[in-house]
């Protein structure tokens, strides 16, 4: 029986090394206080971290073209906009790229200089995208936690 434990393997070492080498340092910067699975909405939507006031996707992947770098950053900025009340107080977005151990960041001021004319106007524009979601949100919670029951 073939299995892909050996190349899963492989990659976690790989992605460990490069974290003690490189990565270690970048997230060492980002400050404190750090959450993992962090709850950004009312329906219990997750990401992956916040380390100080950088909101982190994590990526384990040897693929790092810009394609993927743009897909990243729009998965991010969905993460960002589901913080609708603002409670992680975020000022940064990141991903960090397990296999390089890269973290690449941004802050929120310029990714929404391309989205708003000004920065008070960035609250405005997650109520307005969590009110079109809302409905959506809604459903895929009450799916997964019927789900859950047994």
């Amino acid at each position: 029986m073939r299995t892909t434990a050996g190349p899963v393997i492989s990659g976690l070492t790989i992605a460990w090394k490069q974290y003690c080498e490189l990565g270690w340092a970048a997230w060492a910067r980002l400050g404190n206080p750090v959450y993992a699975d962090v709850v950004l909405s009312p329906t219990g939507r997750r990401a992956d971290l916040v380390a100080g006031s950088t909101l982190i996707d994590v990526k384990v992947t040897r693929h790092t073209e810009e394609s993927h770098a743009k897909m990243w950053l729009d998965q991010v900025l969905f993460y960002l906009f589901r913080d609708v009340d603002d409670r992680y107080k975020l000022d940064r977005l990141g991903v960090y790229l397990g296999w390089t151990g890269q973290l690449l960041t941004v802050t929120v001021d310029e990714v929404l200089a391309h989205l708003v004319d000004d920065r008070a106007a960035s609250h405005e524009l997650r109520a307005d995208f969590y009110a079109v979601i809302k409905d959506d949100e809604e459903e895929q919670k009450r799916w997964r936690d019927a789900a859950r029951r047994p």
